[in-house]
């Protein structure tokens, strides 16, 4: 099992091109320094969540969408006369680590269809293909639709339904990828440091202790959820409002998404490795 995350944005309206969905919002903006700034805002949420093993799709379908008055006025002009958005564009989705589902497009033998229109060979009817593998999906929705989250999907010949569930801010996010992220996070007990009813061992050749957990098993595992970190390999880190201090979840580097964790003050060691910036943007105050 696994997560895979997508993006989707509105895209340029012109008599003649189709978007590539029919629930796709127009974008009147030909503006490329606006185009950019837009688009890379929008990464913005999914740089926050780097630390996050996931599969990251965007839809070439969709992009055309978005840069096809650019790719109109470079077919126009020489590329030094021109902005070459499209290369700035795809550089951007290449650093967040975007890919385009339709290299590798999903077999399924169903269909599906959102309000009797059909989805099936766009973004989402890609979607709920890897949600009936058993992974967990998601949706950065750019401003790309109208539709409330979840949208449910009718699946034929099942008559079942399937949920997509998109978000546009990094709070909502957050806490999606802690309740649903697969494979979860394993927190792995370490004697060293403790826990609620055990003190952390002593430094060897010194008088100090090691940090000490303060959480017992439960607490400390639904903390490890929420953590946050810099990248797939970092350590990960969140404020434990009923301790007061900071919790610090070291990664074990092991194929599965094994933590152990201690607390922290200031002037211990890891202390300084916490991103506080980056927490605060998921609450204003902690």
């Amino acid at each position: 099992m696994k997560t895979a995350f997508y993006i989707l944005f509105k895209e340029y309206s012109d008599s003649s091109r189709s978007p590539s969905a029919l629930y796709i919002k127009d974008n009147t903006e030909t503006d490329p320094e606006q185009i950019v700034k837009e688009v890379n805002e929008w990464l913005k949420i999914a740089r926050f969540f780097k630390y996050e093993r996931c599969d990251r799709y965007y839809d070439s379908e969709n992009m055309k969408g978005v840069l096809y008055p650019y790719i109109v006025l470079q077919e126009e002009y020489e590329e030094e006369e021109y902005p070459n958005v499209t290369v700035v564009i795809q550089a951007l989705l290449n650093e967040e680590g975007f890919v385009d589902w339709r290299d590798e497009p999903l077999e399924s033998g169903e269909q599906y269809s959102l309000n009797n229109q059909d989805v099936t060979n766009n973004c989402l009817g890609e979607m709920a293909r890897n949600e009936a593998q058993g992974n967990a999906v998601v949706l950065l929705n750019c401003n790309a639709f109208h539709f409330r989250s979840p949208i449910v999907l009718s699946v034929n010949p099942t008559g079942n339904n399937v949920s997509i569930y998109w978000y546009n801010d990094i709070r909502s996010f957050h806490q999606w990828f802690s309740d649903n992220r697969q494979p979860q996070r394993v927190y792995v007990y370490n004697p060293k440091h403790g826990d609620d009813k055990h003190p952390a061992q002593m430094i060897a050749g010194t008088t100090k202790r090691a940090a000490q957990l303060l959480t017992n098993r439960n607490d400390t595992e639904r903390l490890l959820k929420l953590a946050v970190g810099t990248d797939i390999n970092s350590a990960l880190w969140y404020y434990d409002e009923a301790n007061n201090c900071y919790i610090y979840f070291e990664n074990q580097n092991e194929l599965r998404l094994a933590f152990h964790g201690y607390h922290l003050s200031e002037g211990e060691e890891n202390y300084d490795n916490i991103d506080f910036h980056k927490l605060s943007l998921l609450s204003e105050e902690k």
